[in-house]
């Protein structure tokens, strides 16, 4: 094999018989490992006299759709009696206090799928429940087939039973959403009382998913032609890629690569949502080469990974939500500096490789082993540039306060990533406030608005103090906590704020509680939890500015300590090389 990796193949395919040439690369796509379940037994009188479960993932009218439903069961089919169960939000699975809650029930109504999070979460929840016994139907719409489908598939389960109706079922009015109902209760009845074996033979007799049996097939090494074009072809047709042109994974490339891990190749590091697919140290290095990652690079890679597959992250949700959501990656600590990742002027944007390649790979790694394509399973309704590259670092030599992995516990030398479940970066200019509080005002009336999802989602966010207002906060003797119980306490706006609609649903409804019967035009929405889940860091250049980065909700950023395969805190990059 030559340094370039080119070689003739013949008509047949075999090395050294033709005049065309051709380059081997390591496949980048992420390989599904055959996981086969079983749909839970039915029979025909499995409705009589019957208690049968609702579970709702609380999308409105969801609840109404399945009602019409249950209705109908009640008064054609025998059913006794009904147990609802209601989840706080459709971005997470069903728990062990729900479950528990159905488990007298014969069957579940399990809904609704009707947007990218709620609709990977509902898949779950259904085979998770079928897995336990029950017989479940799930209630989905048109515009969300395809990810249904699919990941049902990935979790073995691809006969799962799903009724379809038209999208939309927000903000619908009644009559409509019994329309849809009426139009499959029928087939939930059919889904019911049908042998499980019937509905996974006529399932797989007619479902025809090439997709899943692509990543099935999806081989270590590829033969592909060894010009740009034919690369970018080969690429397109696969479904890989994020769209720019890639460096050619060749063997000697990743080879290259892995002299920076010190773990085996075939190593799995993670499943990688929402297709489950293995990603492998070899396939994570492929995915590194493509995006024009220095080899020492690797190891921040592989804890991005980690960091980001950590259950509490919801992977699964921010893959395939409707939502802007992308993962940012923060490294702290000196491992930073020593990959050369910018933490000053400019750090969201173009110019310097190892934040523009990591963040690319990271990227990578959910479309070409996750297979979260934009439109097919990464359902996005509008994207954001940090799908392309989400990669920062913290400038410690700026900042007052200490970095933020020693803020978790970490000694001064080691280093660490943290995953923002993030949307784009939104600006917070002020020059003209010459005190730690006047900033902080001014910054917490940005962080403060309608279109976030830190309104009514209990969840942290991000807030990146440029260097001069850190330094004004500080002088005014304001520490990093001083920082977040502020912001904490005055990032907040009355409900009034919100249309009537949008209070009843998201606030009322979801916080009775806290907000049931409270006065619109004095009670004030929290947009965090508590302080700490204001997560501060200082970063950028010179200039009167900060940026803060609302998250999707229902979702934490979660914290990756840079380690080596023996579980030690890696000190330096070159713990990490092969000798």
């Amino acid at each position: 094999m030559t340094a370039t990796e080119s070689i003739a193949h013949g008509a047949d395919g075999a090395p050294g018989t033709g005049d065309t040439d051709y380059q081997v690369i390591v496949d980048p796509a992420g390989q599904l490992e055959g996981i086969r379940n079983k749909l839970s037994p039915r029979s025909p009188n499995i409705l009589k006299d019957a208690v049968i479960g609702v579970l709702h993932n609380s999308k409105p009218n969801g609840d109404l759709l399945m009602e019409f439903v249950v209705e109908w069961l009640i008064k054609e089919h025998g059913v006794k009696d009904v147990v609802r169960v209601r989840k706080q939000t459709p971005g997470i699975g069903v728990n062990e206090e729900q479950i528990a809650a159905l488990s007298g029930c014969a069957v579940i109504l399990n809904g609704t799928g009707d947007c990218g999070n709620c609709t990977s979460w509902t898949v779950h929840d259904t085979v998770t429940l079928e897995r336990l016994g029950f017989p479940t139907v799930m209630f989905g719409t048109d515009e969300f087939t395809y990810l249904a489908h699919l990941e049902s598939e990935s979790l073995g389960l691809g006969a799962l039973s799903r009724v379809v109706v038209p999208h939309p079922i927000n903000a619908q009015p009644r009559e409509a959403i019994a329309a849809k109902a009426e139009a499959v209760r029928e087939e939930v009845l059919r889904f019911l009382t049908t042998p499980a074996e019937q509905l996974s033979a006529e399932h797989y007799e007619t479902c025809q998913l090439g997709a899943v049996d692509a990543h099935e097939k999806s081989a270590a090494r590829i033969s592909v032609g060894s010009s740009y074009e034919a690369l970018a072809d080969y690429l397109d047709e696969a479904g890989l890629g994020d769209g720019l042109p890639v460096v050619a994974p060749t063997p000697s490339r990743v080879e290259r690569m892995l002299q920076w891990t010190d773990r085996d190749p075939d190593e799995v590091i993670a499943h990688i949502m929402p297709n489950g697919a293995a990603a492998t140290v070899e396939k994570i290095a492929a995915n590194a080469v493509m995006a024009g990652c220095r080899p020492m690079y690797l190891p921040l890679v592989i804890a991005g990974v980690q960091g980001m597959t950590q259950p509490a992250f919801n992977l699964l949700g921010v893959q395939a939500t409707t939502h802007t959501v992308a993962p940012l990656m923060v490294v702290s600590g000196p491992l930073a500096e020593q990959v050369g990742l910018n933490s000053g002027a400019g750090l969201f944007g173009p110019g310097f490789q190892a934040n523009a390649a990591i963040g690319r790979t990271i990227r990578m790694i959910l479309l070409n082993i996750g297979g979260a394509r934009p439109g097919l399973l990464d359902k996005s309704t509008m994207g954001q540039p940090g799908k392309f590259s989400y990669c920062i670092a913290e400038n410690h030599a700026r900042s007052p306060w200490e970095p933020l992995h020693v803020e978790r516990g970490l000694p001064e030398g080691a280093s660490m990533v943290a995953i923002v479940p993030g949307e784009g970066p939104h600006t917070v200019h002020d020059n003209q406030s010459t005190t730690g509080e006047g900033l902080l005002h001014v910054i917490c009336g940005s962080i403060a608005q309608t279109g976030s999802n830190n309104s009514v989602f209990d969840a942290d966010f991000l807030v990146v103090i440029g260097p001069e207002h850190a330094a004004t906060m500080a002088r005014d003797g304001f520490s990093k906590r001083d920082v977040q119980e502020y912001i904490f306490n005055n990032a907040r706006i009355p409900l009034s704020k919100w249309s009537t609609e949008y209070v009843q649903g998201l606030f009322r409804d979801k916080y009775p509680d806290r907000y049931g019967d409270a006065d619109a035009e004095t009670t004030l929405a929290r947009f965090a939890p508590d302080p700490e889940s204001v997560i501060v860091i200082v970063a950028g250049g010179p200039g009167k500015f900060t940026m803060h980065v609302p998250t999707m909700g229902a979702m934490p950023t979660v914290f990756e300590p840079i380690r080596l395969k023996s579980g030690e805190l890696a000190m330096s990059l070159e713990d990490f090389r092969r000798s």
